[in-house]
């Protein structure tokens, strides 16, 4: 018995282990957890609650009451909260309210609240678990404007606009798709392809988006046969994308849509009659060209329009001396061209995107539909080229619109991730490292109280603009928070490399500075971390890094500050 007391540990050692133990836990939590007396003074709190409050330690906070760090309105609704928890002694969860930090900064919190009852069962106090979401409410509201933002555009554009569940429903459309497919908004949310799209069409429209689906890959020029309401059937032509939610996981498919019975119409009649060929040749709203073994002999009036010459300047030469030398996707016009030339004369249209020039060597996008076509016991080619600049601006618009920071023209944090995550991923293909600076533009409160937030922002446009003219074009460079900013700078990895970026970039604030001659310096608080191609390294995990020498530059300033004010 005497060992197995020996064993056994005292009392009070048992209980200084458990509060160990309660600590630990309550320490490694992300959200607050607090304890306050009957009258609202923190009696205790763990570490995550002293660092949302921007204290160095808990202990800063032993003794606050409630009303020092919330203003009126708030203390009244946090007031009626505990008072009914103290009342009914039924916990409360899920109120907001706002408080200010140690820097005067409101932040939004999401609180929990149940009684605190000592071994007699008497009401000593409250304790909760403390949620900032002010970063969350601020997303919400932006992801409002963008979502508003997204609205108008799509409703000002001429061409259809939709989105589909994986079922093939639409779940979101603009009013020009609704004009074209014939139906009321009301009419068409909700419903599934199969009751727009012609029974002929429908395997081969399915077979399409699966493809998409499977594949990742969009499709950016499909055309099927539609019914209408009134029983009419039309030609529509679609961009088909794979749409991804936050995780990657496909959700749905979205696209461009316009319709072109008319143009299908065209292209039939041209088949029948070379007159009436002729007459639609002249009069068609796109280029048209007829080529023989591979030069154009013949064109339209419309394409001496697009291609800004005389007729005489296109008949007899090739497809390719109108192109680019190299297409977007990396291949040779001439070699490209001849493939898509050969397929048609194989009696297979090939409608697809090109990268074209006008005579004047002036690059644009074009949609070209090549179609074998029999003249005289002789196969020609019936070039039908669209310019699609307009399309592909309003395509880039609204991919942008999700990545790009508005004010500043930088990327904004998904903008940043998307793009960092596949560049780490090539510089560690191809061997080389990188630098991944975290920057924070100092005082801009101060900035904000003194002059204004209209002088704030155009500091933040001034530091982007300094950023933009000191990295290189390479380089990834965005707006991730309101005065943080963030770059990765590939083939730097090593310290001196890094001295040489930000020793760069200081030079370019100094000069800046002196320019400038305004009532407050610009300055950055940088974090700096480097990687080597061998390894392993997730852009969150560089992100968490670089933030964390960056709030110790930032420290070192303060304490420099405030050993130097008299």
């Amino acid at each position: 018995m005497e060992k197995d007391l020996q064993k056994r540990p005292f009392p009070e050692e048992a209980l200084h282990q458990s509060e160990e133990r309660v600590r630990s836990i309550l320490d490694s939590l992300e959200d607050g957890y607090f304890e306050v007396d009957l009258a609202g003074k923190m009696i205790f709190c763990n570490e995550s609650m002293a660092r949302m409050f921007n204290y160095n330690s808990s202990k800063d906070l032993l003794g606050m009451h409630y009303k020092e760090y919330t203003d009126s309105s708030s203390a009244e609704r946090v007031f009626e909260i505990f008072n009914k928890v103290f009342q009914t002694g039924v916990p409360h969860k899920g109120f907001v309210w706002e408080l200010m930090d140690n820097k005067k900064k409101s932040r939004l919190v999401e609180t929990s609240v149940t009684l605190i009852l000592d071994v007699q069962g008497q009401k000593i106090g409250f304790r909760g678990i403390l949620r900032d979401i002010t970063r969350q409410k601020q997303i919400e509201e932006a992801l409002r404007e963008s979502e508003e933002r997204y609205r108008v555009i799509l409703e000002s554009i001429e061409e259809g606009y939709y989105e589909t569940n994986l079922a093939g429903n639409f779940v979101f459309f603009n009013e020009a798709f609704s004009v074209i497919l014939g139906l009321s908004r009301d009419e068409l949310l909700g419903v599934n392809y199969k009751r727009v799209v012609d029974n002929k069409a429908l395997q081969k429209t399915f077979n399409t988006f699966n493809e998409v689906f499977r594949t990742g890959e969009p499709n950016k020029s499909f055309d099927f046969e539609l019914i209408r309401q009134d029983g009419t059937k039309r030609y529509m032509e679609v961009s088909i994308y794979l749409q991804k939610d936050s995780n990657g996981k496909p959700v749905g498919f979205k696209g461009i849509a316009r319709d072109i019975t008319e143009r299908k119409r065209t292209e039939s009649a041209l088949r029948e009659n070379e007159v009436k060929y002729r007459t639609l040749f002249e009069a068609a709203q796109s280029a048209i060209f007829l080529v023989y073994e591979g030069k154009y002999i013949d064109c339209n009036s419309y394409t001496l329009k697009m291609f800004g010459c005389e007729q005489d300047q296109i008949i007899g030469r090739t497809p390719s001396e109108f192109s680019t030398p190299v297409q977007p996707d990396g291949l040779n016009s001439h070699t490209k061209v001849a493939g898509k030339i050969q397929a048609a004369l194989d009696g297979e249209p090939q409608i697809f995107e090109w990268k074209h020039t006008r005579f004047d060597g002036t690059p644009f996008d074009a949609e070209v539909n090549l179609n074998r076509i029999e003249i005289g016991g002789k196969f020609y080619l019936q070039a039908i080229v669209r310019d699609i600049t307009g399309r592909k601006q309003t395509e880039e618009a609204l991919k942008a619109m999700s990545l790009v920071d508005d004010l500043t023209g930088l990327y904004n944090r998904r903008g940043f991730l998307t793009l960092a995550e596949q560049e780490i991923k090539v510089a560690i293909r191809l061997k080389r490292g990188a630098v991944l600076i975290f920057a924070d533009l100092d005082d801009l409160k101060q900035i904000n109280d003194t002059f204004g937030h209209l002088e704030g922002d155009q500091a933040l446009i001034n530091i982007s603009g300094i950023l933009k003219e000191t990295f290189r074009e390479p380089d990834i460079l965005a707006r991730i928070g309101g005065d943080e900013f963030v770059i990765l700078a590939i083939e730097g990895g090593t310290e001196a490399g890094s001295d040489i970026i930000t020793g760069r970039l200081q030079r370019n604030i100094d000069l800046f500075n002196l320019k400038a001659n305004r009532p407050y310096p610009l300055s950055l608080s940088l974090g700096v971390v480097g990687f080597t191609p061998d390894q392993t390294v997730e852009i969150e995990a560089l992100l968490a890094r670089a933030d964390s020498q960056m709030y110790l530059e930032k420290q070192k300033k303060k304490n420099l500050k405030r050993r130097v004010s008299p």
